[in-house]
């Protein structure tokens, strides 16, 4: 399964006007440790990275609401 990353949108220019640029930088910069793809024995990286499942000691998921809600769930490892 491939991972697809969400576009900051207007947050993103509001920030990058108020850091004087340096937002699109760091984000950029910390996106080769974001995962690139999902298989069956291990999670690979956008830096090639891989991290094979048996690594991961623990999970936490937690459901995300607004206004009552449901969105979706996050999974921390």
């Amino acid at each position: 399964m491939d991972v697809r990353l969400k576009p900051l949108g207007c947050v993103g220019g509001i920030g990058a006007v108020l850091s004087l640029g340096l937002l699109p930088l760091l984000r950029r910069s910390q996106e080769a440790q974001f995962p690139a793809s999902l298989t069956d024995d291990a999670m690979i990286l956008r830096n090639g990275t891989r991290i094979p499942w048996t690594a991961f000691t623990r999970v936490k998921a937690t459901d995300a609401y607004v206004n009552r809600a449901y969105q979706h769930t996050l999974y921390e490892l």
